[in-house]
């Protein structure tokens, strides 16, 4: 595996996709070589849900153990009570975040501030408006013929999600009372955002909170890396 940060500059967010594994010898065999406390979790788990959290461990712990120079195992990797994970003492030198749906998995890294990503499929539902979008983000979906609103309401939830996990708040904030928008990239708060392409058939955003405080028209690069778990195999999502 790539070492993660290897490449990436202060001004970018490097993001690693690479599909789940399937439940069989290959998941079991990913699966023992996490450290006691995330088998236990794993083994709590069933299905593509254990799939999911097993393939985006490994990923995460091999990307901080090429950083940090030592096996993935070793990773002295905590969880904030928010969810966020982190390695501590670290603060300042590099961010991670991850997320997971529909069988694919995702890590981000930022070396300048707090990271979030969030992906998910692109025909989801729009059944949940009142409580996750604006007033003006529902007049712009209502105004959307069928499947379109669908795609946009999946866009519309990544921007907010990556949001709240780069502001690290979990879901004590209102997603109605985040405002994105239409556009392919903007700002909350403090925080900026960006969609991404990740696969097809796939919705995704990162989100940043600068070390410093950022001026009018600041930006920040992103680089889309499909990649690899040695023992599984390429499918559909990194086509």
């Amino acid at each position: 595996m790539t070492a993660l940060g290897e490449r990436t500059r202060r001004d970018e967010v490097t993001v690693w996709t690479v599909p789940c594994a399937e439940p069989g010898p290959v998941l079991d065999r990913l699966a023992r070589s996490l450290p006691p406390a995330e088998r236990a979790r794993a083994g709590a788990l069933h299905g593509r849900r254990r799939a999911e959290y097993v393939t985006g461990r490994v990923l995460l712990r091999g990307r901080l153990a090429g950083q940090l120079r030592c096996a993935p195992h070793d990773v002295p990797l905590t969880v904030t009570a928010s969810g966020r994970p982190e390695v501590p003492g670290t603060a300042g030198g590099g961010s991670v975040n991850l997320s997971h749906a529909g069988g694919l998995v995702a890590v981000a890294f930022s070396r300048d501030g707090a990271v979030g990503v969030d992906i998910e499929p692109d025909g989801r539902p729009p059944s949940a408006l009142a409580w996750t979008c604006s007033a003006g983000e529902r007049a712009w979906l209502a105004s959307l013929p069928e499947p379109r609103r669908r795609r946009a309401f999946a866009r519309l939830w990544t921007r907010k999600e990556a949001c709240v996990k780069a502001g690290g708040t979990g879901i004590n904030t209102r997603l109605n009372g985040i405002h994105c928008g239409p556009g392919r990239a903007g700002r909350w708060a403090d925080i900026w955002w960006r969609q991404i392409p990740v696969a097809p058939g796939f919705a995704a955003a990162v989100a940043l909170r600068p070390l410093r405080p950022a001026v009018a028209g600041y930006r920040f690069g992103t680089r889309v890396v499909p990649t690899r778990i040695p023992g599984v195999p390429d499918d559909d999502h990194q086509k």
